[in-house]
Order: C-alpha cells, then structure tokens, then sequence
C-alpha cells in the first residue's frame, strides 16, 4: 500500500511539539520509532495528514534516577536502550528483561517506550512490568502536566487516558519498586510466544514481591498483573497469603495462580484459545511469583 501524503514536522523542544498538536489537532499524529503508527497507517486504522516526530526532543531520549529515587525512562528511550542500560539493569533488572523480549532485535532499535504504551494493545510487554511497579505515566499538554498511574492509564484496546493534545513525556517507576530500596524488592516478568522474542505473546504475567528487611520475612505487599488476556492488563486483587505481614511461602504461589484464573479474562483467538491462555496464566503467575519471591530474598 501507497501511504498518502504527509507533512512530517521535527519540533526540537516539547513546547513547540506541544504547540503543533494544538494547531494540527485531530490532523496530526504523534511518532518516534514509527513501529506501530506506521503499520497502523498501512492497515488503514489511522490517516493522519501530519506526523509530529518527537524524536529530537532530548529529554524524552534520556534516562536517571529523581531526587527522590524514583527512575525516570523518557517516552522516546528504545527497548533495546532499556535492555542494556546500565542505569535500569540494576535498578529494575525485570523491566530490562521485558525490554529485551518486545519484538525482534531489528524492531526494539527503533520502537520506544512511550510508543509502546500509547499503543494500548493486549499484548504489550511493558505495560504489566511497569503495572506491576507502580509505574506512573507522565503527560504534558497545553493545560499542564499530570501524572498518571499506570493501572488506570488503559480504557481499552488502544485506549488510553492521554488527551489529544497531550505527549506521553516520560514513565516513572518510584523508589520503593526499586532494587536499591531499603525493603527487599523483586520482579519478574515472563510471556509465552510461539516464535519467542519476534512473537506477541500469547500470554504474560508480571509479578512484585516487597518483603521487610532482615531477620523479618514479612511481605510488604504482591502485585500480580496478567497481559494479553483482556483488553488491560489485569492488576490482580492481592492474595490472603501474600498481604501485609504474612511470610512468603508457597501458599503465595497456589493461592495468587488460583486468583489470577478468577480474573483472567482471556478470547479465542488466531494465537490461542482462551482454554489455552487460562492454563498458560496458570504456569506463569507460579513461575513470575516464585522468582519475584527468590529475587527479594537475594536468592
């Protein structure tokens, strides 16, 4: 397919990006990567006549840790950016992995986080991660910027709260979802794909664990969040084993497996059944729970 004709504009500071979309309105689209608008214009389910690249605007390429401690990862950062950076792999080894497993290697030199995110598909592989670690999106318009946690950011396949006026800017990820935190901390997330990491998945699940610092074992709190088996992802209710003050035992494994089915959500698709995604859920919640658990405990 022929694309139609397009302006294609270059801002080099957020206000000016900023000031574009309020001229161009409906007309214009936001791009980086180019990885999903693209296709989408290909497939005839967008036709903007104006692509405003925010690809220039050096803050949104930069990573680094707040005053506070929180990691900020700007929206134009790649994947593959992520997956080796040496500021996130120690930080937030999970999210370097789920970087690493987006796409092909080809696709993640060019597809960005922010991209990603205002995709809003099923199927993403950085949304559960960063649901799972409290991550908050960060959105700058002509009425200012807000701050936007990430298990409230999806309304629905490629669905989001970002108005159109406004830029995705930046994810954080706050301090205490941090390896570096005072209380042991330890994530995982994990995804099945027929043809591994070029393959949507399937299903995905992402698991938090925070445990109090030695000699108490207490948990500080479980996050669960499935992928690819709703329209969100799914912020699983916690589990009665993994709640404040409880050990981390194994009940944790069983009891949050049996909650994430209740929740799950999954359709017959071309990629699977939903009997199928159901037992896959069950397989990863177990396994993303368990390495989260060995994680916070150093193991």
């Amino acid at each position: 397919m022929i694309l139609p004709e397009l302006t294609c504009h270059r801002p080099a500071t957020l206000a000016e990006a900023l000031r574009l979309l309020g001229e161009l309105g409906a007309e214009a689209a936001v791009v980086c990567g180019g990885t999903d608008v693209l296709v989408d214009m290909k497939e005839r389910l967008r036709a903007p006549k104006h692509l405003v690249s925010i690809r220039r605007i050096a803050p949104l390429g930069e990573m680094a840790l707040d005053p506070d401690g929180a990691l900020r990862i700007g929206a134009a950062v790649t994947a593959n950016a992520i997956a080796a950076s040496a500021l996130v792999r120690p930080e937030a080894p999970a999210l370097a992995e789920a970087a690493g497993t987006l796409a092909s290697y080809p696709v993640r030199n060019l597809a960005t986080i922010g991209g990603n995110l205002i995709s809003a598909v099923p199927s993403s592989d950085f949304a559960p991660i960063l649901v799972a670690l409290e991550a908050e999106a960060i959105l700058e318009g002509r009425e200012g910027r807000r701050a936007v946690p990430l298990d409230r950011f999806f309304l629905g396949v490629r669905r989001t709260v970002r108005q159109p006026h406004e830029i995705l800017t930046a994810v954080r990820i706050p301090a205490g979802s941090l390896m570096s935190a005072e209380v042991r901390v330890g994530a995982c997330y994990l995804k099945f794909a027929y043809r591994g990491a070029s393959s949507l998945a399937v299903a995905g699940v992402a698991a938090r664990i925070r445990l109090a610092p030695y000699p108490n074992s207490g948990c500080l709190g479980c996050r669960v969040v499935l992928g690819a088996v709703a329209p969100t992802p799914i912020l699983v209710h916690p589990a009665a084993a993994c709640r404040f003050g409880n050990r981390f035992n194994a009940e944790c494994l069983g009891e949050n497996a049996r909650l994430a089915l209740e929740q799950a959500q999954p359709i017959d698709d071309i990629r699977g059944s939903a009997k199928y995604r159901l037992e896959i859920v069950d397989a990863l919640t177990r396994r993303a729970v368990e390495t989260a658990g060995k994680r916070a405990n150093r193991e």
